[in-house]
């Protein structure tokens, strides 16, 4: 695997995230954050570091 290789496997990551989370919460709603909607940002941030880590591995186990 190449360097831009891993590069655009962690904007993919990135830019999934950002699609997990946009679709958590209205910006226009007025509602306060519930500790369930915590929960699934806090789920989401897990993903994408895992994601990332698995990236890097398979990144650094390839010549």
């Amino acid at each position: 695997m190449r360097t831009n290789d891993l590069n655009q496997k962690l904007l993919k990551a990135l830019d999934d995230y950002k699609e997990n989370t946009d679709s958590l919460l209205d910006a226009s709603e007025s509602n306060p954050i519930r500790e369930c909607d915590v929960h699934d940002f806090a789920k989401q941030v897990f993903y994408t570091l895992d994601d990332f880590r698995k990236h890097i591995v398979e990144y650094l186990e390839k010549p």
